[in-house]
Order: C-alpha cells, then structure tokens, then sequence
C-alpha cells in the first residue's frame, strides 16, 4: 500500500539547480520555459514506484508550502521539469558520469548542470534533435551554469549520432529521450543494441528498471 509522504522543501530548495538558476518565462515554437508550482498539499510522485512491490507501491508525497519549480511546456502540456521525482530518478546516474560524457536527451539541463561540476567529468556533450529546446536552453539557462565551458550542445537525432560513433570518443552515455516506461522501450531497446558495438562506452539509462519491468510484462 503506498504512503503519503510529507516532503522537506527546504530540502527541494537546497538542490543545487534549484538553488542557482533562475527561470525566466520564454517561449519558442510551441514550447514556453517558464516555473510551475506545487500548492500545500498537493500530491505529487516524488520517486519512481517500487516495483518489486506487489502490488506496486506509488512513491506519493506532499508539501505543507507552495513549492515552485522549472518547467517546460509544449502548448497546454507539461513536457518537461525539474521536479522530485526527477532529481531522484537520476542521483544514481549522475553519481557514475566520468570522463568524456554524452547525454542524448537535453531538457532543462539538469543532467548536464550536476554531472558537469563533478571533478572527475571532463566534458559533456548532449545531443537534442528539437531547435526550439536547444535555443531556449542556450538564452536562459546555460550562461548560469557554472562549469558551462564543459558543455557541447550538438542538434542532432540521437540514434544516428550514437550510430556513427567509433567508440572511443566517449567514456559515459547516459540516455533520456522517453517521458514514461512506455513510449521509452523502443527507444531503449535500439540503443541497447547500439551499445553491445561501443564497448568502451559505459551505457546509463534514465528509469532503465521501469523500461525493464514493463519489458517483462509486455
């Protein structure tokens, strides 16, 4: 059964992103940059769910305050923000980027914004195929970042940059093109086999152990 949490945030506030960059309101194309909001008591999924519960337990909490955060949306639809459960659903993956990093997937660059002040990442290039996210990435967001010189934007499709690699240009890839399990598995599974030729590239994958569940119950 899942429980509802109450969540610090204070905590929320203090993540680094959170903390440091300032999000304007602007629009591209159909997409607008802008910062949304949770009101006090508003449930919200602050992790992925616990599927090794049965039944599968919905990780599920509240702030006691109204708590804003950055956003993207395409028209009426949020596609894109740097909410709790995306801050969790990465940690483990930005804890293992080293070296030379490729991320496939741009959004609001929080991946790129944590990996790059680790000491140990040397760079990181991130390959987005949508111009529109690109540019309001560059004229709002990526002058705040602290280590911005680390950072390579590269407009491309993902799946044909990573098909033209040799292998050793990177060290770490991590990938995060999908919104959900479900329209994530394809995409998944073709750059799974991408990576069986890249050897050297050590591969990571946002929610890779919710792709792989609904895999396995397809």
């Amino acid at each position: 059964m899942s429980e509802y949490k109450k969540l610090d945030a204070d905590e929320f506030r203090s993540n680094p992103y959170i903390k440091s960059v300032n999000v304007p309101t602007a629009k591209v194309g159909d997409f607008t940059l802008t910062t949304a909001a949770y009101e006090p008591g508003e449930l919200l999924e602050y992790d992925m769910p616990d599927l090794t519960k049965n039944p599968i337990e919905h990780r599920v909490g509240y702030f006691t305050e109204k708590v804003e955060f950055p956003g993207i949306y395409e028209g009426i639809i949020p596609w894109m923000s740097v909410c709790p459960s995306e801050i969790n659903s990465m940690a483990r993956h930005i804890d293992k980027a080293h070296g030379r990093v490729l991320v496939l997937g741009l959004g609001l660059g929080y991946y790129l914004y944590m990996s790059s002040m680790k000491p140990e990442v040397e760079s990181v290039d991130v390959v987005e195929c949508q111009p529109e996210i690109i540019k309001l990435f560059d004229e709002n967001l990526l002058p705040q970042f602290p280590f911005r010189e680390k950072i390579r934007i590269i407009e491309a499709d993902a799946f044909s940059y990573i098909g033209g690699l040799r292998g050793d240009e990177y060290d770490f890839c991590f990938a995060d093109i999908w919104q959900n399990e479900i329209d994530g598995a394809w995409a998944y599974r073709k750059i799974r086999d991408t990576e069986e030729q890249l050897e050297d590239i050590e591969f990571a994958y946002w929610i890779d152990d919710a792709i792989e569940w609904y895999l396995s119950n397809e």
